[in-house]
């Protein structure tokens, strides 16, 4: 049985116009060879007239351009190889060289492909888009372009890409090697996506302009001018700080940095969501000097065979450092933290303590050092610390509660001895409380054996 499909003229017509351009072999009437017969019929019905059937080489032809190779979803694009000159036109066939060129003369809706290769350069994109024309800088489909500081690139503090126009896109991109930032979104309303962003002197990810997203990404190796604890300051693995309005940072996995894994400061209305976030030197979350910040259904841990195991470690932390503005409306809800030292803590720093703070429904499980959870003394305002979950079954404390922050909260715990009331819970009995509470008490004991000898 043989099946017949009808195509209007103008179809067959646009389709021979094409095949003429891309086909790899020509169909002259005397072509030297044969093509196989098909069971397939197609013609051409004409005004008035009978159908008329179709030979069967356009029959082929017809079939091999539907199946032909796509060079690219936007032939308009501008397209990056390491195989270009920054000379030629930007096209597929001809390809500028660096990104840098490409960023040079992008107009506001152009997309930008970067084709597969090691591009050692540092990229400032300063031109910007508008809210309905963005500029997008893509890995070409099914590529990795690299951009490869060598270690040597963005020093004090530079950035190796740096998104300091408005309205810009990039994403497909490893970023790697820099000897200071590797990304920076300093614009307003940019956004990063699917970035892999590794060995950075400082931050992975920094967005500092208003309106920023950083999402689908993974960072490592961040702050590594701080590894295994050098020096006296470190950076993050992503952040939103110095000022950004609006950020928001989500579905991102940040891992295996020497300073915090994801923290936003000195910033306002950031959104912190749905981000895997584990073994980090410091704080693997952090907030400090913020105020309206949402943090929520976020996965922390840390694991024994990750290269950081010092530092504190801590999984999510609350605290002013600057007071900057001082923290106030913090949201904290519906994460899952575990096997940090001290799942949860809010430390006082310079502020009087929490206002407008609610932490509630999330997870904190099994902390590896000092206690589940840890709310220092403070003057908190309007906050609450409610219906968490708080599993701690390896001897220590699953909250201490110092600010007696309210709120009433599920705990599965193997219990320790009830603190006293006292700050100075060691005073009487050192060996009794030094199980439960190591890190507490140890400057308590050492003052009180050197009261004993002086």
């Amino acid at each position: 049985m043989k099946t017949k499909i009808s195509f209007s003229f103008p179809i067959i017509l646009a389709l021979l116009i094409q095949t003429s351009t891309w086909l790899p072999f020509s169909l002259p009437q005397s072509a030297n060879f044969d093509l196989p017969p098909l069971s397939i019929r197609m013609g051409i019905s004409w005004p008035g007239r009978d159908k008329t059937e179709l030979p069967n080489e356009w029959v082929w032809a017809t079939i091999v351009y539907s199946l032909r190779p796509r060079q690219s979803t936007d032939t308009n694009g501008i397209y990056v190889s390491p195989n270009g000159d920054d000379d030629n036109p930007g096209t597929f066939e001809q390809p500028f060289k660096t990104i840098k060129k490409a960023a040079s003369i992008v107009n506001a809706g152009d997309i930008v492909y970067v084709r597969s290769g090691s591009y050692v350069e540092k990229v400032d994109l300063y031109r910007s888009g508008t809210e309905a024309a963005r500029i997008r800088f893509s890995a070409y489909p099914g590529e990795i372009p690299v951009i490869d500081g060598q270690g040597i690139m963005g020093e004090n503090w530079g950035v190796l890409l740096d998104l300091t126009g408005d309205y810009i896109e990039v994403s497909g991109f490893e970023v790697k090697n820099s000897a200071g930032m590797c990304v920076r979104l300093a614009g307003k309303h940019n956004r990063a996506s699917q970035i892999v962003a590794h060995h950075c002197d400082e931050n992975g990810i920094l967005i500092t302009g208003d309106f920023g997203i950083v999402e689908d990404s993974e960072v490592w190796w961040a702050a590594s001018s701080h590894a295994y604890g050098s020096g006296s300051s470190w950076a993050s693995g992503i952040s939103a700080a110095r000022s950004p309005r609006g950020a928001i940072i989500r579905r991102n996995y940040v891992h295996d940095n020497w300073g915090e894994g994801l923290s936003t400061f000195e910033a306002t209305e950031t959104i912190i969501e749905d981000n895997t976030i584990r073994d980090s030197w410091s704080a693997n979350l952090y907030v400090s000097d913020a105020t309206h910040v949402l943090v929520q259904n976020n996965t922390v841990y840390t694991t024994e065979d990750s290269e950081v195991q010092t530092g504190t470690r801590v999984g999510i932390m609350l605290g002013d450092e600057k007071c900057l503005p001082c923290s106030s409306d913090i949201t904290i809800i519906n994460n899952h933290v575990y096997k940090t030292e001290r799942n949860f803590y809010w430390w006082q720093g310079v502020s009087d303590g929490m206002v407008n703070t609610t932490i509630t429904g999330n997870v904190f499980e099994e902390s590896i050092n000092v206690a589940g959870v840890q709310i220092n003394s403070g003057n908190h305002v309007n906050s609450v610390f409610e219906n968490n979950t708080i599993i701690q079954t390896n001897g220590l404390p699953p909250l201490l509660n110092y600010g007696n922050v309210p709120g009433e909260n599920t705990i599965v715990a193997v219990q320790a001895p009830a603190i006293p009331p006292s700050s100075d819970v060691c005073q009487t009995n050192c060996s009794q409380w030094w199980e439960y509470y190591k890190s507490f008490c140890f400057l308590q004991c050492l003052r009180n054996f050197i009261r004993t000898i002086l």
